[in-house]
Parts: C-alpha cells; sequence; structure tokens
C-alpha cells in the first residue's frame, strides 16, 4: 500500500516541480524542494521496496531497524505528514513570490553598482579573515599548538562532549567563530584580482580554511567547501553541473564510510588509508543509514513529543541565547537561560531506547512537529519559505561573478532539511547569513538610488 502511495507522491511532486523550475529562479528553495523530496519521498520509496522485495535486512543500523521495525499507524502518519508539509510549503513559496516578485526594471536587467557589490564582497572577506583567523589561531594555541588540536577536533565535536573539559569560555567563542576563515576565502574567490594582495588573502584564506575542515574532521564540512570550489570552477568553465552532482553523489554513496577514516587519519597525522578495512557493501549501508534519519525520525516523532513535550513556536526565539557565551556572562555574574535543543533531545530519544548512536539532527518536518504538531509544521513552512525567498530574491538578481556564494547557499538549503535547529543552524551559517544581508543592502540601495531619479 505504502510504495502505491509513494509512487503518487514522488508523481506530484515532480510535476509540482516542473512548473517551478519554469521560471528559471529561485535556484536555492529549488534545492531545498528537491532535497525536501529525496529524504522524505524518494528515501521511504526505495526503503519500502527493498523491504518488500528482500523481506528485511540483516545488515542494517540501527535508523534502518527503527524504519523495519515501524507500525503501519505510524508509516501512515509519516505519509500523511509528508504529504501535507510538502502542499503547503508549496503554496507558501509560490504565494510569497507572486505577491513580492517585481522586475527590477522594465527589461529586467540589473541596476545593481556592481563595483559598489564587489568592494563590499572584498571588504567582507577582510573582516571575516581577521575574525575567523584570529579565532582559529587562539583556539590553536589554547589546544596546545596545530598537531594537538587537530587531533583533538573529533573528539571536542562529538555528541555529549562538553567543550568545557577542553576549552575556556574564550577558546569556545573562538571555535564558534573560527568558521568565518571559510566565509573570507569565498568572498575573495569571487573578488576581483585587480585588488591589492589579493592573492595573498585567497591563499591565507584557503590554508586556514583547509586547517579548519580538518580540525572539524567531518564529512559534510569537507564536501561542502570543496564541492562549492570545484561546482564553481566547472560552471565558470562552461561544464555540465547537474552531470557532476549525481556523478559526486554516487561518488559518496560508495564511499562515506571511508571518507570518513580518511579524513580522521589526516587530522591525527597518520597514513591517509590505514585502518581502511571498508568493504563496499559497509559503505553503501552507511550512506543508507545517513539518508534514512530524517524519515526514522517521523516516524517517531509522536513519541518523542510524548516523552519530552512541544516547544510551542519557543525555539523560533530562544536560539539568540544560544549566540551568547554562557561561561563567560556567568564569570562575571549574569546568568543566561539554559536551553535545551531539540537536537538534543530527538538525541535522547535514540540513547534511551537502547540505541548506541551519536547526536542526531532534527530534521525539517520533526522540529515543525516539535513546535506545535500540525500547527507547528505550517508555522515552520512559513518561516523557512520566508528565508528562502529572500536568499532566492537577494541572489537572483547578482551576476555570475558570485557563483561559488550561491552554490554554498545551495548546501545551505540542502542542509535545513537534514539538520533543521535554530539553534544550530544559525551559529554555524551566520557568516553566510551576513553575506546575504550585506549584498541584499548594497543592491538594494543602488535600486533606491535609480528610483528616486526617475
Amino acid at each position: 500500500m505504502f510504495i502505491l502511495a509513494y509512487i503518487i507522491l514522488l508523481i506530484l511532486a515532480i510535476i509540482l516541480l516542473t512548473f517551478k523550475m519554469r521560471t528559471k529562479r529561485g535556484i536555492v528553495s529549488t534545492v531545498f524542494y528537491i532535497t525536501f523530496v529525496v529524504y522524505y519521498i524518494v528515501v521511504p520509496l526505495i526503503l519500502q521496496l527493498i523491504f518488500y522485495i528482500a523481506k528485511g535486512l540483516t545488515n542494517s543500523s540501527a535508523y534502518l531497524d527503527i524504519i523495519q521495525n515501524s507500525t503501519t499507524e505510524e508509516q501512515t502518519a509519516a505519509y500523511i505528514m509528508t504529504a501535507g508539509t510538502l502542499i503547503v510549503f508549496y503554496a507558501f513559496l509560490n504565494i510569497r513570490f507572486k505577491l513580492s516578485d517585481k522586475p527590477i526594471n522594465k527589461n529586467n536587467e540589473s541596476v545593481y553598482d556592481e563595483k559598489a557589490l564587489e568592494k563590499s564582497v572584498y571588504t567582507m572577506g577582510k573582516i571575516f579573515l581577521l575574525i575567523g583567523g584570529a579565532s582559529l589561531c587562539m583556539l590553536f594555541l589554547e589546544l596546545g599548538g596545530i598537531s594537538s588540536a587537530l587531533a583533538l577536533g573529533s573528539t571536542i565535536r562529538g555528541y555529549r562532549i562538553d567543550n568545557a573539559q577542553y576549552l575556556s569560555s574564550l577558546g569556545a567563542i573562538c571555535k564558534t567563530l573560527s568558521v568565518f576563515v571559510t566565509g573570507s576565502f569565498f568572498c575573495f574567490y569571487v573578488s576581483s584580482k585587480e585588488h591589492k594582495r589579493h592573492l595573498f588573502y585567497v591563499t591565507t584564506s584557503f590554508i586556514l580554511s583547509v586547517l579548519y575542515l580538518v580540525f572539524e574532521s567531518g564529512r559534510a564540512a569537507f564536501l561542502v567547501f570543496f564541492g562549492c570550489l570545484a561546482f564553481a570552477f566547472l560552471k565558470e568553465h562552461g561544464k555540465k553541473v547537474s552531470w557532476i552532482v549525481v556523478v559526486a553523489f554516487l561518488g559518496i554513496f560508495f564511499t562515506s564510510s571511508s571518507l570518513e577514516v580518511v579524513l580522521g587519519n589526516l587530522a591525527l597525522g597518520r597514513p591517509l588509508f590505514s585502518n581502511l578495512n571498508y568493504r563496499m557493501v559497509d559503505n553503501v549501508f552507511a550512506t543508507a543509514s545517513d539518508l534514512a534519519y530524517p524519515y526514522a525520525n517521523l516516524l517517531g516523532v509522536s513519541k518523542m513529543v510524548a516523552m519530552y513535550g512541544f516547544r510551542y513556536c519557543t525555539d523560533y526565539i530562544t536560539w539568540i541565547f544560544t549566540l551568547l557565551p554562557e561561561r563567560l556572562f556567568m564569570s562575571v555574574g549574569i546568568s543566561i537561560p539554559s536551553i535545551t535543543l531539540v537536537t538534543t533531545s530527538v538525541s535522547k530519544y535514540y540513547l534511551d531506547a537502547g540505541l548506541t548512536l551519536g547526536g542526531t539532527p532534527v530534521d525539517f518536518i520533526s522540529y515543525g512537529y516539535f513546535q506545535g504538531s500540525i500547527i507547528g509544521i505550517v508555522v515552520n513552512c512559513l518561516v523557512y519559505t520566508r528565508i528562502l525567498r529572500w536568499i532566492d530574491m537577494t541572489f537572483d538578481k547578482i551576476s555570475n561573478q558570485y557563483t561559488i556564494l550561491k552554490f554554498r547557499m545551495c548546501f545551505f538549503a540542502y542542509s535545513l532539511i537534514t539538520s533543521n535547529d535554530l539553534s544550530t543552524v544559525i551559529p554555524s551559517n551566520l557568516f553566510l547569513l551576513i553575506i546575504v544581508i550585506v549584498i541584499n543592502r548594497t543592491t538594494k540601495k543602488r535600486r533606491i538610488k535609480i528610483e528616486n531619479e526617475k
């Protein structure tokens, strides 16, 4: 029954996608929509087919076990939430675009000052390099040098690890801000080579970005950074990026766990391919598990809410407190409210169920459900259509010179499906939001000036 139901939903999703792509605009929201379809429709459909044909999996994982052992009621509820969210999100996205989209001028030509924008982005790069570079250097010094810091990176990043064991309050702030070095590289990459010391800034920001990525020791950050760089390079040289995306996805699908080991070896200074004992089937099931957890979350979200309660949309406000350095404020006698993240509740649900997993992010639909059941999902759709519309409207009007920034925003849209907790989304992508704000304000000032001249 569910196989046919998901096939029908997939056909509907493809029809809606074709209508959206006719506009040839809104690449960020399009990536978000496609990611939604993959995780909530394609993945469940494939898993349902596997379970039906193979009559169960012997080489499985915790997430796949949950899906395989779910009840008909849980699968029905997940399907209804998926179908409803698809329709509501698509409706909100199109309503907001139709109400607010206006051509920039009669000929739909760019009217912003390209030199002013390019100068703003270059200046942003220097500010990001100063903030991120200084933070990364201070972080490495506190951890005992570059080699010691790289060796500790995967440990500090781990779930349920208290950073206070390794970092002071200032060190924790530096860890958060060090991601700005990757933002500085993107800004310098799109800037004109005519700027003084341009090569120096590009090289320095690239080296610091690689050090930061090795310190993070995770596949996601590594793939996002170099994925953006590769896609931008290919796009700039007239290559078809869509086919490259498919090939890259297949490559990751068959090498997922092996790549994790290689990055860990790189951070620890070991030979890159030591302890590489994974077979291809292990990589396939690891990737399948990574793709399956949003659907697994959806099947168990009603139980999660029964255990930890609804959030009543407070998460749209309380994320601000997660940006504040709690230990630093406590040292001067100021108490900041302690916030339990939705991601923490989701992860605890799996641990309480006896599943030995690391942290599990909260997905897009589950995050909305936590805010207040069906109403919460509708509110979440409204919030994120607003964010995506704002980003699309900003990047639709700028030139292809900023392609790498567009690709980085596409990865951001992708991550909103798989990890939707605002308390983690905002800090890890703060430099991206600053870039969007600066680009939006720079181009808007020029538009207003032209309109006044008329």
